[in-house]
């Protein structure tokens, strides 16, 4: 065999004691997985041998192999470098590489400082993949991600073994990408300028101030009055009108418009108005939407008042209702009259009802009661007088199950022959009893009553 030529792997044969004709050596095993196992990081997870702050100057190598001129890394789990502080009054940058070290024997993975670009070594000594640059700034004591440079895609740097005989070579692939946004970062600079969010607002703004009127559809002739005002009328496939920048005065000057039609495209849309701190800025709130109360002094709620405030207008603008809650009550008044006016607050009563209706029968009367927020009882009561009821029996009282501790007129009405009469009565529930009252008719008659009372 010529000496330049080499070969394996063969069985060896003894041919005198303890030699072999055939031997074979690590750099030569190396050699030939080399022929079809590029150097790199497996990219399968893509995060082998992946660098990442940790804490404080510590980062961490993520778990991962590597394979270099045919020599085999694996790390098994993550590895901490710390990075020295910088005291100098210039940025640093260390490299973390997997490093080849033919001298020693050994693959490893090392912190290599201050290496300026941070180009990796490749002799005969030595063959570095370098996994990440870290960027070090004078007097830092944190090393970030954003410190951190993942040098892993870069060919020229470390790359990636997909798989057997193929490597990714992601170098080209992340030129032409960063190739094809600076081609088309350049036009749009050329078409915005060097402020481009700025250039496309003012083309924005251009195309507001060149919009012209459309009407499509049949929707009744314009005055010349529009045709400057920079509105849009459109008619879609049922005829109904939808708009644009249109109030009530703008729709008067369509010819033949319906006045319905006007008044409620006309109307305001409820929308975020504004904060209402205080009683005199609760009365100037009278545009149609809604506001916050915000640590206000309101004398019928009470002193700093948080919550809601809803203004709703009608469509003629005459009357305007608010209406203010902040979760445990709700108050409403409204702005009318002649000359206009606010009236008084009213509260809403709130209700926290029981799942059923309480039902018992007293002295032939039917009464049922449910409570409600704050010692609120909601009742309602019947009985009916087969030979007609005469108000002479007025001294009728029925002690109640429920505790009402002040005097409570409740609205009722009398049932005749399953048509409601025009005279009505009136029950009293005072200390736990019920009267009646106001109630006479000499037919069958079913006498109903209902309302609150409170304890």
């Amino acid at each position: 065999m010529a000496e330049y030529e080499s070969y394996g792997f063969f069985n060896a044969e003894e041919t005198s004691a303890g030699v072999y004709d055939r031997s074979y050596n690590a750099e030569q095993f190396a050699q030939y997985f080399a022929l079809f196992i590029g150097t790199g990081v497996f990219a399968d997870p893509l995060n082998q041998l992946q660098v990442a702050s940790k804490s404080a100057m510590t980062v961490t190598v993520r778990p991962g192999w590597a394979f270099i001129d045919g020599y085999w890394y694996h790390l098994s789990q993550a590895m901490d470098i710390v990075v020295p502080l910088n005291q100098t009054g210039a940025a640093k940058t260390h490299s973390v590489c997997c490093t080849l070290d033919k001298l020693q024997r050994q693959v490893t993975v090392n912190l290599r400082q201050d290496v300026g670009a941070g180009a990796p070594r490749n002799n005969d000594t030595y063959h570095d993949l370098v996994l990440a640059l870290i960027n070090v700034a004078p007097n830092v004591t944190q090393i970030t991600n954003s410190s951190i440079t993942d040098k892993r895609p870069d060919e020229s740097f470390c790359g990636y073994v997909a798989g057997v005989i193929d490597q990714i070579d992601a170098t080209d692939m992340f030129q032409q990408m960063e190739a094809q946004f600076n081609e088309w970062f350049t036009e749009i600079k050329e078409e915005f300028g060097d402020d481009p969010a700025g250039g496309l607002q003012s083309q924005i703004d251009a195309l507001k101030t060149g919009k012209q009127d459309a009407i499509t559809g049949a929707v009744s002739t314009m005055t010349s009055n529009n045709a400057i005002a920079n509105r849009v009328i459109v008619s879609n496939a049922i005829g109904k009108l939808e708009a644009s920048g249109i109030n009530l005065d703008n729709l008067n000057s369509l010819e033949g418009l319906d006045m319905n039609v006007s008044q409620v495209l006309g109307s305001e849309t409820l929308r975020f108005r504004g904060v209402v701190r205080s009683e005199n800025e609760l009365d100037n709130a009278r545009s149609q939407g809604f506001y916050f109360v915000n640590n206000a002094n309101l004398s019928f709620f009470g002193s700093n008042t948080w919550g809601h405030l809803l203004v709703l207008k009608g469509t003629t603008n005459n009357c305007t209702d608010q209406i203010i809650t902040n979760g445990d009550k709700m108050f409403f008044r409204q702005y009318s009259g002649s000359p206009e006016n606010w009236k008084e607050w009213r509260q809403v009563a709130r209700c926290r009802l029981q799942n059923e209706f309480t039902t018992t029968t007293i002295n032939g009367w039917e009464i049922r009661y449910r409570e409600v927020l704050d010692g609120v009882l909601y009742v309602m009561g019947w009985k009916t007088y087969t030979s007609g009821v005469d108000q002479a029996n007025d001294a009728e009282e029925i002690t109640l199950p429920f505790t009402a501790g002040t005097t409570h007129f409740l609205p009722g009405h009398m049932d005749v022959a399953n048509a409601i009469q025009t005279q009505p009565f009136t029950a009293i529930i005072r200390d736990n009893k019920l009267y009646r009252m106001n109630a006479a008719n000499s037919q069958a008659v079913t006498l109903r009553f209902y309302g609150t009372v409170y304890e």
